[in-house]
């Protein structure tokens, strides 16, 4: 990374230059110590256990990003084509969905209240396993390995794999580790992200259905495994 930086400013491109470092996903579970621990996030790479998919991101801009200020508001990979474009004085597309969001503002040290209150989708593959929103995480009823998605499961330590026969709720913010199923005594919360599953399942989309803004690029059918499943479920 250093020798990157230090290339940057020889080009004179320092001044004008966001530098992102973040990963995809979590530490690869199968290659044990070779692979890193996402503890005490809960699970690895492949999985939609927090260890799985969060991740850290460190963003060097010299003079526009302040040193040494740490956010813990959460953002994702797609917000960076919304937020390059608009720190570049671009427009982002507007005949298509974006996925992503501005988040300047949180790179600039100003704070995002709005980043409080999204709501993030967690799938493995094509099908949705879990939905957030703000401290609440709420993982759908699934088998334990779905016949639908790659065959992952040796990827994930056997205690995280597992049929959900009932939705499984957590509250991140004092369970962090996704250790403590609180659905019983928030039915309402439970409800209301069941309902936020819904609509990305029609939107987005799911193992057994092609969402309505899913955008495909060839021109073979669309989802052809979505058909598939459609009658079939488990």
């Amino acid at each position: 990374m250093n020798g990157y930086l230090k290339h940057i400013g020889k080009l004179g491109l320092d001044e004008s230059t966001y530098v992102f470092f973040i990963s995809d996903n979590g530490p690869w579970w199968k290659e044990k110590t070779h692979g890193g621990s996402a503890l005490p996030l809960r699970s690895a790479k492949t999985s939609t256990w927090e260890g799985g998919l969060r991740v850290p991101c460190v963003v060097r801009a010299p003079g526009r990003v302040p040193k040494g200020i740490e956010c813990k508001q959460l953002a994702c990979t797609m917000d960076i084509l919304p937020t390059l474009t608009a720190i570049s004085g671009g427009a982002t597309p507007t005949d298509r969905v974006i996925d992503g969001q501005n988040i300047s503002d949180l790179l600039h040290g100003k704070g995002n209240n709005e980043a409080k209150e999204r709501t993030f989708y967690y799938y493995q593959h094509t099908h949705l396993q879990a939905v957030r929103h703000g401290i609440w995480k709420l993982h759908l009823a699934r088998p334990a390995e779905a016949p639908w998605s790659p065959r992952w499961a040796s990827h994930i330590a056997p205690e995280d794999v597992f049929e959900i026969k009932n939705p499984l709720l957590f509250d991140l913010e004092n369970d962090i580790a996704e250790q403590r199923n609180v659905a019983a005594v928030n039915p309402e919360v439970v409800e209301k992200l069941l309902g936020l599953a819904a609509w990305a399942q029609n939107d987005i989309g799911d193992y057994d259905l092609a969402g309505e803004n899913a955008r495909f690029f060839d021109p073979q059918p669309r989802r052809p495994d979505a058909a598939k499943w459609q009658t079939s479920g488990f």
